[in-house]
């Protein structure tokens, strides 16, 4: 009894505090307007044209471009290329920074997901990342 107790209390710990974390991301777009490297923090501007501070953290995930076809051809299109020709290479963080330098200079479009909570900096952690139409 003691045993079945426990499991149904751990049962339910694990699946609070794991929506909890799903609760905790914001998804969003946006145009990138600046990169700064030395901070690793990511600007970018969404529809409602107010600009969020994205810090880009050592677990940021950069994710696959479903469809590069679908970024207006230029350079933000050729970068989503890079960026996918990156992933299938098992390429590293830096690999990825250095292309979102590239989007940023370019004003190119990503999708990404960020923490709810700011840090003391007022940005928000970068969980996820990458190119976008």
């Amino acid at each position: 009894m003691k045993k079945s107790a426990l499991a149904a209390s751990v049962t339910l710990t694990l699946a609070l505090s794991s929506s909890a974390v799903l609760a905790s991301v914001v998804s969003s777009s946006g145009r990138i307007v600046d990169y700064m490297k030395t901070s690793a923090l990511l600007t970018v501007s969404g529809e409602s044209k107010v600009a969020e501070r994205l810090h880009i953290m050592p677990a940021t995930i950069y994710r696959f471009v479903d469809c590069p076809d679908l970024i207006p051809d230029g350079q933000c299109r050729n970068v989503a290329v890079r960026w996918n020709l990156g992933l299938v290479q098992n390429q590293q963080a830096p690999y990825f920074q250095g292309l979102l330098k590239e989007l940023a200079s370019d004003g190119c479009s990503v999708e990404y997901a960020r923490s709810d909570e700011q840090n003391r900096n007022g940005s928000f952690g970068l969980t996820s990342v990458r190119p976008s139409p």
